[in-house]
């Protein structure tokens, strides 16, 4: 993780800068709080200590594996199958996290907040 300190900036053109259009503007102060964010994608390693942590179930399904499936599923539909510990390739430790939903990793968001700031 990468802290970002609280500070602000001016955002946006200022109305009498040369070559700017409307969209650029208002020009505003703008504040942020102190945040951390990720230098690199979670990996499958990360994903498990989190599983652990919490008991997060493993969600199920998704597209792009490379598992065996049923010819009526088309490449881009879910597999049932498949979730990120049955993927039908090989992974490492190293490799980004993949078969997560958008819940998956607001749950994980959530809880690595609680990890970091603690």
């Amino acid at each position: 993780m990468v802290i970002i300190p609280a500070g602000s900036f001016m955002m946006g053109a200022s109305s009498i800068e040369s070559g700017t259009n409307s969209a650029e503007g208002p020009q505003r102060l703008v504040n942020i709080r102190k945040v951390a964010v990720g230098k690199f994608d979670i990996t499958p390693k990360e994903w498990a200590a989190f599983e652990a942590a919490t008991n997060h179930p493993t969600s199920g399904g998704c597209s792009w594996s490379d598992l065996a499936n049923d010819i009526s599923i088309k490449p881009w539909d879910t597999n049932p199958a498949a979730n990120g510990k049955n993927l039908g390739f090989p992974q490492t430790d190293s490799h980004p996290a993949v078969c997560l939903t958008w819940k998956d990793v607001q749950d994980y968001i959530k809880w690595l907040s609680k990890e970091v700031w603690c």
